[in-house]
């Protein structure tokens, strides 16, 4: 058999087979969406692991919070709150991480209701609620 057709039918396999056959990718094989109680249960610091994942987790919503709420600030005129609503938060200096989970924390707390809503909108609401800018 001549090495060229072989090859040629490798190539043809190596790019159809991965089209025809799903496999499983890494996002679905963790779990992509967290609740409020879920990620107020992470932040209580049972481990060293629990422990960095809540800072990162709420570190990260939050600090898009603030990034809008710095945007809000250099508008000209701001949005319609009625019409648009963004998630902002102003703090008057730099807040630390451990901050952020302490304000989220604190917010979950004294929210029950808001529970089983998603996580990255917990964070946000709590930050919001405890730098508004408005």
């Amino acid at each position: 058999m001549n090495a060229r057709p072989l090859h040629v039918m490798l190539m043809a396999a190596a790019i159809v087979l991965p089209a025809i056959i799903e496999l499983p990718t890494f996002a679905e094989t963790e779990k992509t969406m967290w609740n409020v109680h879920e990620l107020y249960k992470q932040c209580q610091y049972k481990g060293s692991l629990e422990r960095i994942f809540c800072l990162e987790f709420v570190s990260n919503a939050g600090r898009q919070v603030f990034t809008n709420g710095l945007a809000l600030k250099d508008l000209k005129r701001p949005p319609d709150l009625a019409k648009n609503t963004i998630p902002s938060a102003c703090p008057k200096s730099f807040v630390s991480n451990d901050a952020m989970v302490e304000a989220f924390s604190e917010w979950a707390n004294e929210h029950l209701e808001k529970w089983s809503t998603s996580a990255d909108t917990g964070v946000m609401q709590a930050m919001h609620d405890t730098w508004p800018c408005f």
